[in-house]
């Protein structure tokens, strides 16, 4: 057995790799290489907004479509939250005091009945939790504000205040992801700062960023997991993911190059990015995959060695009790020595869970990525 487990941690330590690879592409720019000052998905398409203009990406993602309607204010910001698309609209001081709701029908982009904000905002982000609209930004004070709205309410409903995380500074996100609020709050540290709010436990601290959130690029991706493109203190942009079961935090190595993305919005299992290179405006994605990995000769000698062994203790036994009593194989004949007894209830007692589970835990307690 002392040999099939080294197999088996030499197998592991070969053959070791990601179960997740990362694709990234790049997509045409938008006629007349127009600089597009926001991005945003509509009814799963992505619309890109311009000198007033939209665009959507055809579907087989080679040209953009000029869309019917015009975005004639002050657009400070663009949210996609709970399958509905928002627009944050305001002064050109750079208050917003409303959100616009999009849809797009066919060719043709729609505005819903506008929903004045509480009051106006900087730095203002939005995000869906259930039925649930939250709201957070800081007022012309500088204090940070959260509010919460209904879905099902009317467009003159009042919003509700809500208790804010316990640190001051400007909010550069807030998204919902397994039933809790996650917001990113940025100030004077080297770190942005993630904190967790959910009904039982309130407003909690996770782990630091290890740098500056990219305003803009947190989405939640899957059942548990925060992704983002956080820009580290030496002044290169990464991609990473928060996953909110264990509180750790992973570097996707193998996402391109960022230079500075102007707008952001999702794109399948990831983000997609406008920014402006040496020919003008450029737009890149990323998005994240389930890879295939099939078993090589060390795996399947692992398993054959492990199958011979198991048949060849079975077959050893199967002769032995021929020869021997019912006490000799329920019982060992009352001649086990109590270490061996108890290596044994030790060993029947410790499962394939406690291997996942148990480091799951203590990385969640120690913030260890």
């Amino acid at each position: 057995m002392i040999a099939i487990t080294m197999l088996f941690m030499v197998s592991s330590t070969v053959a070791a790799e990601s179960l997740t690879t990362v694709s990234a592409g790049t997509l045409p720019p938008l006629p007349g290489n127009v600089a597009p000052e926001e991005l945003l998905s509509i009814d799963g398409r992505t619309v890109a907004l311009g000198k007033g203009q939209a665009w959507a990406l055809r579907a087989d993602n080679k040209a953009w479509e000029l869309l019917t309607g015009k975005i004639d204010a002050t657009v400070h910001g663009a949210i996609a939250a709970g399958g509905r698309a928002y627009l944050l609209e305001g002064s050109a001081a750079g208050t917003s005091d409303r959100l616009q709701p999009l849809q797009l029908q066919k060719n043709d982009l729609k505005k819903g009945s506008a929903v004045p904000l509480p009051l106006a905002l900087t730095s203002t982000h939005a995000t869906v939790l259930g039925d649930t609209l939250y709201l957070s930004g800081n007022d012309d004070t500088g204090a940070t504000r959260l509010y919460s709205r209904s879905l099902a309410a009317s467009a003159t409903s009042a919003w509700q205040p809500k208790t804010v995380w316990p640190q001051t500074g400007t909010p550069s996100a807030l998204q919902a992801q397994r039933g809790r609020l996650y917001a990113v709050v940025g100030g004077a540290q080297q770190n942005d700062q993630l904190w967790r709010w959910s009904a039982e436990d309130g407003w909690q601290s996770m782990p630091p960023l290890q740098g500056k959130l990219i305003d803009g690029s947190m989405r939640a991706l899957g059942q548990a997991h925060l992704l983002m493109l956080v820009k580290t203190p030496g002044g290169k942009i990464q991609a990473r993911t928060f996953h909110s079961i264990t509180s750790a935090w992973n570097t996707l190595e193998d996402a391109p190059a960022i230079a500075a993305p102007q707008a952001i919005t999702s794109w399948g299992n990831g983000l997609l990015w406008a920014s402006t290179g040496a020919g003008g405006s450029q737009f890149q994605y990323a998005q994240i995959e389930s890879s295939k990995h099939l078993l090589r000769w060390l795996d399947w000698a692992v398993i054959i060695v492990y199958l011979a062994a198991m048949l060849g203790i079975g077959a050893w036994f199967y002769f032995q009790e021929k020869h021997g009593s019912t006490s000799d194989f329920f019982v060992g004949g009352r001649s086990i020595p109590f270490w061996a007894a108890g290596i044994s209830l030790y060993a029947t007692n410790t499962s394939s869970i406690s291997f996942i589970a148990i480091p799951a835990k203590l990385s969640r307690r120690t913030g260890s990525t």
